[in-house]
This record gives structure tokens, C-alpha cells and sequence, in this order.
């Protein structure tokens, strides 16, 4: 007799939940929002975490650039069964926690919002901060953080990301015809987008497994393995660098790369917690 989809998933849910919170204390949480007014061309992303998750969403229904972030801290430490084993007294850390957001010029006279989390507490472990950019348009990004997972969606331009510890997915219907490197480490990649899309593509998943879906002869491919893929997408000259040290690599090329399927979905969401 099969079991439901949802008997399955909550359980295990449930014991991951605990799993992750074995050992440690009450949380502090408190809310920042940066509201940095409309913005009439697109502009660049650089968002630098010191620890947590990060999404970037462009949006043109949005009619300012807005940064929320969301800090968090453990107020003390505790054994399996609740007890404090070290408070932390009775200042919050969450006043260590500095969180930034400006609008700069580079050298080109281009506006970069430039985002940074970082923290003066001696155990940094204990705190995280979630940060949330929402922007009318996006050309190019730049993130790095510990410990979250990287979520960007209906970007434009190149791609950076470095994520330790943490997943990334870029989901953009948005043709990609600039340079993309993403390095995740103890993470997965997911890479989603149209066939207008161009690269050339340079796979690597380091003890995971590598896959391209959708691309129907689209894309001529020069190597293909388990965990590794070098082709080339369309008729585009640009670098596409996709690393996973301890995860998967997942490239799909569909209509409507956007929109997650429900399972997906809530995991991503309970994984970005």
C-alpha cells in the first residue's frame, strides 16, 4: 500500500526541524527595511552576508528599490532538553548585527546597490541575517554569504555568486548572454532558463551528479558525464561556470523557468529558513 506524498514529507520534515534545533536557545528577531526610492534605469547588485540566505528578485511591477532584512540570534545556548547552558546576558546580540544598503557609482557612471551584512559578535555562528532585494530591474549580480541559500530571480547581466554552505538557483526568464560563475560548496546549483539563453557552458558537481534538461538540440555538447557537461548553448561566446563541491548541478532549459513545481518549492522554502 503506497503511503501519501504528504505523509512522507512531514515527518521528515519534522525531523529535520528538530535536528536543527538541537542545542540551541531562544531566538531574537528583528526586521530592517531600506527603502531606496525608484530607480529609472536598471542597475547591478553586490550583496556581501556574513551569514545567511539571500534572494534578489527583479520585478518590474516594483516601483522602488527595497532591501529587507531579517536579523536573527540565538539570546543563549541550550542542551537537548531546553536548559541554559550559556546566556549570553542580557545585551542582544542582535545589536551587534550591522546591516547596509547604498546606491553607489562605479567607474562608469552605472548605479550598483551595494548590500552588506556583518556582524561584531565573537560567535557569529549564533546569528544570521536573511536578506531580501527587490528591485524594478537588475543588470548583473554579485552575492556572497555562509550558511543560506541564494535564490535570484528575472535577472539580467552577469552572475557571481559564492555560496559555503548553502544552495543557489537563479530562475530568469530573462534572456542570459553575459558571463555567469557560480560556486557552491557543501550546496546544490539549479540553473533555469529560456532557450533564448546563450553560454558555454563548463559543468562540474564534485561527489554529485550533473544534469541538462530541455535543452532538445539546442546545445551541442563536447563532454558529458555523471557529475560533469561542457557544451555550448545557442550561438553565444559566454562563459557559463557552474560549481558544486558536495551537491548536484541541475541545468533546465524551459519556457517558463520562473515558477516551481509545489515540492520544490516547500523545500526550497523550509531550506531558506
Amino acid at each position: 500500500m503506497r503511503r501519501s506524498l504528504l505523509n512522507l514529507v512531514v515527518p521528515l520534515t519534522l525531523a529535520m526541524t528538530m535536528l536543527l534545533l538541537g542545542g540551541c536557545g531562544s531566538r531574537a528577531k528583528r526586521w530592517l527595511v531600506f527603502d531606496k526610492g525608484p530607480m529609472a534605469e536598471a542597475i547591478a547588485v553586490d550583496v556581501d552576508s556574513f551569514r545567511g540566505p539571500v534572494t534578489v528578485i527583479a520585478d518590474p511591477e516594483i516601483p522602488n528599490v527595497v532591501i529587507r532584512a531579517q536579523l536573527r540570534a540565538f539570546n543563549d545556548v541550550r542542551d537537548s532538553r531546553g536548559n541554559v547552558v550559556y546566556p549570553y546576558g542580557d545585551n542582544p546580540t542582535l545589536d551587534l548585527i550591522d546591516v547596509t544598503a547604498e546606491i553607489e557609482q562605479d567607474e562608469h557612471g552605472h548605479g550598483v546597490l551595494r548590500v552588506n551584512s556583518s556582524t561584531r559578535f565573537a560567535y557569529p555562528d549564533d546569528q544570521f541575517v536573511r536578506l531580501m532585494v527587490y528591485v524594478p530591474r537588475v543588470d548583473g549580480v554579485r552575492v556572497h554569504t555562509v550558511d543560506g541559500n541564494v535564490d535570484l530571480v528575472n535577472v539580467r547581466g552577469a552572475v557571481t555568486v559564492v555560496a559555503d554552505n548553502g544552495n543557489v538557483i537563479v530562475r530568469t526568464d530573462k534572456p542570459v548572454v553575459h558571463p555567469v560563475d557560480i560556486n557552491a560548496v557543501n550546496g546544490s546549483i539549479e540553473y533555469r532558463v529560456k532557450e533564448d539563453s546563450h553560454g558555454v557552458y563548463d559543468v562540474e558537481a564534485v561527489n554529485g551528479r550533473a544534469d541538462f534538461l530541455g535543452y532538445k538540440g539546442l546545445a551541442n555538447i563536447q563532454q558529458r558525464g555523471p557529475s560533469q557537461y561542457i557544451a555550448t548553448l545557442g550561438d553565444g561566446v559566454n562563459p557559463v561556470s557552474l560549481r558544486a563541491t558536495n551537491g548536484n548541478v541541475k541545468i533546465v532549459i524551459t519556457e517558463d523557468p520562473v515558477p516551481l513545481g509545489f515540492l520544490q518549492t516547500h523545500t526550497w522554502m523550509f531550506l531558506k529558513r
